[in-house]
Parts: structure tokens; sequence; C-alpha cells
């Protein structure tokens, strides 16, 4: 009984370990093209050319706050995956990075309503 035990636990070690290795080589490829890709659309919406357009403003508020929303769940992904603690103090980094993403997301699904009720409204009244 002792051996089957010991065989069980040593498989679902094994298992745990691959599903950290992956999931830490998900989120890195998943966080560097976030990364990436929201740099490169705030190069894009910076332009004076687009920020001429009535949603030009809009989307680049909008990739500001998917940045700072990205940015705390990178926080939090490297202290879950890594143990790096970013924010020392734990309480605060818990109420903190839970209230910025609670704030960013629905700051963003809220750009992006503003975006759809504009797009509405320019192709019904133009």
């Amino acid at each position: 009984m002792n051996n089957t035990t010991t065989i069980i636990s040593g498989s679902l070690s094994s298992s745990m370990q691959a599903l950290r290795l992956s999931t830490t080589v998900l989120g890195i490829l998943v966080y560097s093209t976030g990364f990436i890709g929201n740099f490169l659309s705030l190069l894009l919406f910076i332009q004076k050319e687009l920020r001429q357009v009535s949603t030009g403003l809009t989307f680049l508020l909008l990739n500001i706050f998917s940045t700072i929303h990205l940015l705390s769940l990178l926080v939090e992904y490297l202290d879950t995956v890594f143990q790096v603690q970013v924010i020392p103090n734990a309480i605060f980094r818990c109420q903190f990075i839970l209230w910025l993403q609670n704030a960013s997301r629905t700051i963003c699904s809220f750009l992006a309503a503003t975006v759809s009720l504009d797009r509405f409204l320019r192709s019904e009244y133009p």
C-alpha cells in the first residue's frame, strides 16, 4: 500500500512540474506578444492623423488602459510563477493590484462601448 502511494505521489509531482513549466512558457509567450502588440498599437495611435479621427483618442486611451491592465496581470504572474514580489507589502499588493485590474478592465469595457456607439452613430447619421 505504501508503494502505491509513492508511485501516485511521484506521478502527480511530475505532472504538476509539467503543468508549471507549460504555464510558465505560455505565460511568457502571451505576455510578450501582448506587450509587443500594445507597443505597436501605441506607436500607431499617437500619430497626429489618427488622433484627428473621432475615435482616435478613444483608441489611444483604450491602449493605455489595456497596457496598465497587462502590467497589473504581469505583477500577479511574476509573484505566482517565479515568486518575485514587485510590491513587497502583501496586503497592499493584493488590494491595489485587484483594484487596478478591476478599474482598468471597467474603463477598457467602457471605452470599447464608446467606440461601438460612435461607430453606430457615424453609420446611421453621417
